[in-house]
């Protein structure tokens, strides 16, 4: 596995850190050891899809097997080091923030733009199996660059610069800069904005790209809800995304499962505005037992996948275990 030379000096820096955790300086002032020491969180994501249509594509797969590293080298530094071996960019984020962590932070390194709120969102506490295709097509995911965050119990915010090629290096002169905005008016509902514009590479190419996204959160109890519309113009190329989904848990009184949840999603991408017949729709409905929270629970979702233009029958039936611990 070979890795670029800003992959190779974060995982260097990772294993300096590391060790510097465990003889910090400051620890002969007088402050506990233990709390330079790293936290370690581990998720395991064991996955059965079949393919009604087609049973020979059907598969198991490793989802995800990230083992990540959270720690802190001072009272205002710290880092965050996540590997996978499931896939193959091992390294899924790498940086280091300065400032007041989880409250308002300077990072760098190797971390997801502020774009999409379900991509932001923990994998283990995501109520379906994957995220929506929605998230895939347009959310950046992993990015390299710097990016600043603020949060406070009305608004949090959120500003990148990075290189817009995923985890590759750059390779045209422009930089991405992502802009988050998220109030929460009421303690239930949380409502925002996003904006990304940068260019990326068509060949010989530089192409203008702009993605504007909105997104609506609400929760009660045992009850949520979430959209989320993402627009992109690629070079006057207009294209976009919109989820909504919900569920309903309840506790079943057992100790094992603890709790049951029902889900249910609509999605649809039109990747084309001027184009016709070239639209998806799709529709998952689902269910999670909770065995011990997120720690361990497993989640059946069903994928009917509607295609506009084409009668192709490609529906998903995804069945998954997972094992979390932090």
């Amino acid at each position: 596995m070979n890795f670029s030379p800003f992959q190779n000096a974060v995982i260097w820096t990772a294993v300096f850190v590391l060790l510097v955790c465990f003889f910090p300086v400051s620890a002969s002032a007088g402050e506990g050891i233990e709390k330079y020491i790293p936290a370690i969180e581990v998720l395991f994501q064991p996955r059965l899809v079949i393919y009604p249509a087609d049973d020979e594509s059907s598969t198991f797969r490793l989802r995800r097997a990230e083992l990540a590293f959270k720690g802190k080298v001072t009272e205002w530094a710290g880092y965050v080091i996540e590997a996978d071996p499931a896939r193959d960019d091992i390294l899924r984020q790498g940086y280091a923030w300065l400032g007041k962590h989880k409250q308002i932070e300077l990072t760098l390194g190797q971390f997801k733009a502020p774009l999409g709120r379900e991509e932001l969102d923990h994998s283990e506490e995501l109520p379906f199996v994957e995220r929506a295709e929605v998230t895939h097509t347009y959310a950046p995911a992993e990015e390299l660059g710097i990016g600043g965050f603020w949060k406070c119990p009305i608004v949090q915010a959120g500003l990148s610069l990075t290189n817009g090629t995923g985890t590759d290096l750059d390779n045209n002169e422009w930089k991405d800069i992502t802009g988050r905005l998220v109030a929460a008016p009421v303690e239930w509902v949380e409502v925002g904005g996003a904006v990304q514009y940068g260019r990326v590479m068509d060949a010989d190419n530089e192409l203008d790209r702009l993605r504007i996204g909105g997104e609506l959160y609400a929760h009660g109890s045992s009850q949520f809800f979430q959209g989320e519309f993402i627009y992109e113009d690629l070079d006057e190329l207009q294209s976009y995304g919109l989820y909504l989904e919900g569920g309903w848990g309840f506790a079943t009184g057992w100790k094992m499962p603890e709790k049951l949840e029902v889900v249910l999603r609509y999605e649809m991408l039109d990747p084309d505005m001027d184009g016709e017949d070239d639209g998806q729709s799709i529709i998952t409905p689902g269910v999670n037992i909770y065995l011990k929270g997120h720690h361990s629970k497993i989640q059946l979702n069903y994928l009917a996948i509607l295609e506009e233009g084409d009668d192709i029958e490609n529906n998903e039936l995804q069945l998954q275990y997972q094992l979390f611990l932090d």
